[in-house]
């Protein structure tokens, strides 16, 4: 009998419980909206290995077609800077349209960091239920590793923010993870 491997993710202060039984659930949707085609075909590739099912949008005006799609997504990483606009103009698009869906967004871009006073100033001038949507924030350049700490943190059920909503998370992150041989990994019974 193979036993569950796991790892621990140290994010900040938290350390996260990951394994992937947790993730293995195709149910589990992730839109990537990035219009550099090599991230999001990366990403696309690794979370689907996770178990994920994952659908990539390369723009602001595809997002918002994903988005108003009878599909469910339980989470969406949000490129900023795109060719035909921001992702800012889709948090206020779904905020705006109530036919478009609401997960939880993880931000992803060179520019969104909510340590900048530029970045917070565009953050506060967006409606609160577009702000109340962005639950992580991951600085491009990032590795895989670093987007899949933040993914299985906010999609696991073990270790999810919604218990505080007022949380958004941001910073470098480690990630031990089964899939990665560098990883610190045990094995539990």
């Amino acid at each position: 009998m193979t036993l569950p491997m796991h790892a621990t993710c140290n994010i900040g202060l938290r350390e996260v419980y990951v394994s992937k039984a947790m993730t293995d659930n195709p149910d589990r949707h992730i839109l990537v909206v990035d219009d550099d085609i090599l991230t999001s075909s990366a990403l696309k590739d690794h979370l689907e290995q996770l178990g994920y099912h994952v659908t990539v949008a390369n723009n602001s005006k595809e997002a918002q077609e994903c988005l108003g799609a009878s599909q469910k997504i339980n989470l969406m990483i949000l490129d900023h800077l795109m060719p035909d606009g921001f992702g800012t103009e889709v948090l206020r698009a779904m905020a705006d349209n109530s036919a478009l869906q609401k997960p939880s967004v993880i931000m992803s871009s060179c520019v969104a960091d909510p340590t900048n006073a530029a970045w917070e100033a565009v953050r506060q001038r967006l409606p609160q239920v577009s702000q109340d949507l962005i639950k992580a924030y991951v600085n491009k350049p990032y590795s895989i590793s670093m987007m899949d700490a933040m993914v299985n943190l906010l999609l696991s059920p073990l270790n999810s923010p919604q218990a505080n909503p007022n949380e958004v998370l941001s910073g470098d992150y480690l990630l031990a993870s089964p899939l990665f041989p560098y990883s610190k990994t045990t094995r539990e019974s």
